[in-house]
């Protein structure tokens, strides 16, 4: 990832059904910031499938013993899929920064491996509004921390936002839509019939 030690922001406002963040400059060389997302993401994750959409992710950056199910796409080996039991700081490691993207989805229970692997676009919207998609985070090559988390985790992301405060972000809410700078970059949402299942 791209290194500005300046400007360290997360700019985030609230949807109907969502809060919407970017943090800007993150620092994942810094063990602590990296340990606080991770641990975010953990507590996102409890009692929820949680899938991952990346491509160019080294196989080392994800413990093989937290992997419940793998695939990629034969025309772009680079491009993999990934289910895991959860999510633990020890067994994710800073690589994932080093992808094109990585996005975690947290899902409810009721979205199986295979909906996932064959749902050609993820309507992000629908699914936090109908309830069964809860939070996407996604990270890589770029300088920002892109999340979109279900507004039924504002006390949880209050005491995100205040712990991240400690390592110099200025936080900033917007009220209208628009102000990310990257959102959206690696969130494409699309993601394809894979066919080879590791």
């Amino acid at each position: 990832m791209l290194k500005t030690k300046n400007n360290k922001l997360v700019k985030y406002r609230n949807s109907n059904a969502t809060v919407d963040m970017e943090i800007q400059c993150f620092d994942d060389d810094n063990f602590n910031e990296f340990t606080l997302l991770l641990n975010f993401i953990k507590l996102l994750s409890e009692g929820k499938n949680i899938y991952i959409n990346s491509y160019g992710l080294d196989k080392s950056s994800v413990d093989e013993n937290d992997i419940i199910s793998s695939a990629t796409d034969l025309n772009e080996p680079l491009h993999r899929l990934l289910s895991l039991k959860n999510i633990e700081p020890n067994n994710i490691n800073k690589n994932i920064f080093e992808s094109r993207y990585t996005i975690f989805y947290l899902f409810d229970k009721s979205v199986k491996w295979d909906d996932f692997l064959t749902t050609k676009n993820i309507k992000e919207k629908k699914y936090f509004n109908n309830g069964i998609l809860f939070a996407v985070i996604s990270v890589g090559d770029c300088e920002s921390v892109l999340l979109e988390i279900s507004r039924e985790y504002e006390n949880t992301i209050n005491s995100f936002l205040e712990e991240i405060q400690r390592y110099g972000y200025l936080i900033k809410k917007h009220i209208v839509s628009g102000f990310f700078s990257n959102f959206g970059k690696h969130c494409t949402s699309n993601i394809i019939l894979l066919i080879s299942l590791d």
